[in-house]
């Protein structure tokens, strides 16, 4: 009784009318389904949101209820109510129904929102077919496309709006062609013509119907490889918005694109940024067959816009040892403000870890460096490379005394295989080190080497009585390691 109280208080902090919706959901009782169902349209997103999982946890059993808002509430309580009959699939045989005549409603948000549920109800909803195709000329536009994405979700059984959805890729409204482009991507297959009639509309006199037919053919992926000719030409194409939706479905349709690779290499030389993007990335699906491409792609790693600088690293990784020349480039994506181009570089280096002997040279000099960055940025690059970088062990063992530095050295530390043995004798003289966070660091390296300490147990468990906590808890689990 309290919690029905609570959550529909709304003088009362949203957290507190969190807690009491999500309280609700543990008893399916009538009083507290009518309650949650009452607070589906509550002002606060965050209470309404928190209802809405409560009665997707609760269940089908709340379909009655949910039926008789439908009949009986305000038009957003109803349209509350229909959107959520999308979520019980179970029930959908009592659901899709009811859907279907809101379809018909005078509300446009009631009309939305019901074909917005029968898209999440996937093919259950093929009934509702018909009407949603009637739906796609809807006057209200936001109902249109919500009908059209409905379409897309139901899938083959919703091919029959396939000449409808060609005719929107040429609608005014771009929310439109973008939906309708996305449906056909989702019906298509199912289709042999519509890859046919897309190509068409390739060559369309406005450019909008042109992107917009490309968006299509992206969505298709590989279904759409016969129409890889076609957008090659499209290449070319002087609108912006055209050669970047050519770029994207070059990309999904994948290595049956490879006659577009030389091309694609050219326009990673374009003056727009998001074009060099996509070029890119239509590269990668081709992998080693793109070496090629790496001297224009290794300026792109210091390209102006991160995301043309993610593109690189990530195609350059998916060539593989033949990019090897890039390291020094990707070394300083290493060092880059993003996180994602930190991990990407770092995923460059572990996928070339065995090709760059050539590379230690330099990542040494990196390791020595006076700016602590870079030396952090050198002994991430060595964990990635691996018992390659080897010849990095006597650097590495110097930075286990720089304070900013000693835990990524100790990691490092492990990182290179059975060469890194030679140090052992030394750690184990640490562990007796006056200094604590010697001891540690030690410690920490020791745990890092794992099995390569096998021969130190008995030091090491001599150290289980170390004074200081956090070194007993990193030399009993070098010990755990010890035993794989």
């Amino acid at each position: 009784m309290l919690s029905r109280i609570v959550v529909r208080l709304s003088m009362l902090p949203a957290g507190w009318r969190v807690r009491a919706a999500t309280r609700l959901r543990r008893d399916a009782k009538a009083p507290h389904i009518h309650c949650l169902i009452a607070c589906l349209t509550d002002a606060d997103d965050e209470v309404s949101g928190a209802v809405r999982d409560s009665l997707a946890a609760i269940g089908p059993v709340c379909v009655p209820a949910l039926i008789r808002r439908l009949a009986n509430g305000t038009p957003a309580d109803r349209a509350a109510a229909a959107r959520m009959l999308g979520h019980y699939e179970m029930a959908a045989t009592v659901a899709v129904p009811v859907l279907n005549q809101c379809l018909n409603d005078a509300h446009g948000a009631l009309r939305q929102a019901a074909a917005l549920a029968l898209g999440q109800l996937g093919s259950h909803s093929r009934s509702a077919v018909p009407r949603l195709v009637r739906g796609i000329t809807d006057n209200d536009r936001v109902a249109a496309i919500a009908a059209i994405a409905a379409l897309g979700k139901i899938g083959v059984d919703a091919r029959i709006a396939i000449p409808l959805l060609l005719d929107q890729l040429s609608d005014s409204d771009r929310r439109v062609r973008d939906a309708a482009a996305t449906a056909l991507g989702e019906i298509g297959p199912s289709s042999p013509d519509i890859v046919p009639d897309l190509v068409q509309r390739l060559f369309h006199r406005e450019a909008n119907v042109r992107a917009a037919t490309a968006t299509a053919l992206a969505a298709l992926g590989s279904a759409a490889s016969s129409a890889v000719p076609m957008l090659i030409q499209q290449l070319e194409d002087q609108h912006v918005s055209v050669r970047l939706a050519v770029a994207t479905a070059l990309e999904r349709i994948g290595p049956a694109a490879a006659v577009a690779i030389p091309i694609l290499i050219r326009m990673l030389q374009d003056k727009e940024w998001t074009i060099r993007e996509m070029a890119t990335r239509a590269l990668i699906p081709h992998g080693t067959a793109i070496q090629r491409a790496v001297p224009a792609l290794i300026p792109l790693l210091s390209d102006g816009h991160g995301r043309v600088r993610l593109a690189a690293v990530e195609a350059l990784t998916a060539i593989g040892p033949p990019s090897r020349y890039a390291a020094d480039a990707a070394f300083e994506l290493l060092l880059d403000k993003h996180p994602s181009l930190c991990e990407a570089a770092r995923q460059y280096f572990l996928r070339l870890s065995a090709s760059l002997a050539d590379f230690m040279p330099q990542l040494i000099d990196h390791l020595n460096s006076v700016e602590t960055t870079r030396c952090r940025a050198a002994l991430v690059a060595i964990q990635a490379v691996g018992p390659a970088a080897a010849a990095t062990l006597p650097h590495i063992y110097q930075r286990l005394d720089d304070a900013a530095l000693r835990g990524e050295a100790a990691d490092a530390l492990g990182c290179l295989g059975p060469v890194a043995r030679t140090v052992v004798p030394d750690l184990v003289e640490r562990l007796l080190d006056s200094d604590v966070t010697v001891r540690r660091t030690a410690a920490r390296a020791m745990l890092a080497l794992g099995p390569l300490v096998r021969e130190e147990r008995s030091a090491l468990i001599n150290q289980l009585s170390d004074r200081d906590p956090q070194v007993r808890e990193l030399i009993a689990q070098a010990l755990e390691r010890t035993r794989g």
